[in-house]
């Protein structure tokens, strides 16, 4: 496990919650420093808006660096985040999306679960977020489901129903760069950005539903009530 963050509070608390972490750092440059040479998987918890960089570097860099070893990672987010930036990080495999306001051991132990697993786990917060008009809106645009080629039809809702490149690949038995072509030019079919907007338009012209979304966005659970 590695935890990286600006916030020596935050790393205390992981740490403190999670005696076992392995490697540590306070910036994208020394975490990577820390990892290098490994070969062995990775789970990884972090912040954004990291000194030299943001979380989405770390993990785009750091999943070159592990080559074929896999990277789990969970991200806590301040609760002002552009759902843009929650799309872009699930675009980019992150497993679980929690908030920062809210972090404690429950929520941290939950999001290590769901980095472990299959299931991405979303504070509610951010799940509506990407529901709201800045995600979608591009749905109203172009597009209709059955006009589009049944390849891209697929590919557009496995990526509504949460999943990434490399698990749709994985899932269909074809190349990642491929799943990336295609759904580029899905894009541009149904006039979409981004894979927040693409949600939304799936949602929006019924290939997936609210429940599918919540089934594979798992919302963080609350803490119980003492």
């Amino acid at each position: 496990m590695a935890a990286c963050s600006g916030s020596a509070l935050f790393l205390a608390a992981v740490l403190s919650l999670q005696p076992g972490l392995r490697h540590q750092g306070r910036s994208v440059g020394r975490l990577l420093s820390g990892l290098a040479g490994r070969r062995e998987p990775v789970l990884l918890i972090a912040t954004d808006g990291l000194p030299d960089g943001s979380a989405l570097e770390l993990i785009t860099t750091l999943r070159q660096q592990l080559g074929p070893q896999p990277l789990r990672v969970a991200v806590f987010l301040e609760d002002d985040v552009e759902p843009q930036r929650l799309g872009a990080l699930l675009q980019a495999g992150v497993q679980s999306l929690g908030r920062l306001e809210a972090f404690d051991g429950e929520r941290l132990n939950a999001a290590i679960a769901a980095a472990s697993g299959s299931i991405a786990s979303l504070d509610p917060l951010f799940v509506d977020r990407l529901l709201q008009p800045a995600a979608t809106a591009a749905i109203s645009g172009q597009g209709d489901p059955q006009l589009l080629p049944s390849r891209e039809r697929q590919l557009l809702q496995l990526v509504g129903q949460g999943y990434n490149a490399i698990e749709i690949a994985s899932r269909l038995a074809i190349r990642a760069d491929t799943v990336r072509r295609y759904l580029s030019q899905a894009y541009q079919r149904i006039g979409v950005r981004d894979r927040a907007q693409a949600v939304g338009w799936c949602l929006s012209h019924g290939l997936i539903t609210r429940q599918e979304l919540d089934r594979r966005y798992r919302p963080c659970p609350a803490p119980a009530v003492r």
